[in-house]
């Protein structure tokens, strides 16, 4: 058996072992609690971009919201999507002609 064969047998049974070994955590001393946090989110909205505004598409209590938003109403800041804690936008030349969109999920 060559090495590169070698290698490429232990890397595949790395990565088997990888996938299908079950992981848990566990506390070593008696008395001690071991606790995860976290939360379920929905997927990101879908953004479009023509004519000087871009389009939100978001997954809204089972169904979809679309709302279109213009540049300007970004640059303000009153923006309110679903699941969406806020959209900014900062230009990166002074041209004003590439910017950046910013979307903030709850």
């Amino acid at each position: 058996m060559t090495p590169s064969v070698a290698k490429v047998i232990a890397g595949l049974a790395l990565t088997f072992f990888t996938l299908f070994t079950p992981t848990f955590a566990a506390s070593l001393m008696s008395g001690n609690a071991l606790s995860f946090s976290g939360s379920l989110f929905q997927d990101p909205c879908q953004l479009t971009f023509a004519d000087s505004q871009i389009t939100f598409i978001c997954p809204d209590k089972g169904g979809v919201s679309t709302q279109p938003l213009s540049m300007q109403q970004i640059t303000r800041g009153n923006v309110v999507l679903p699941g969406v804690e806020k959209v900014s936008m900062a230009y990166l030349n002074s041209a004003k002609s590439k910017a950046e969109v910013r979307v903030d999920y709850f």
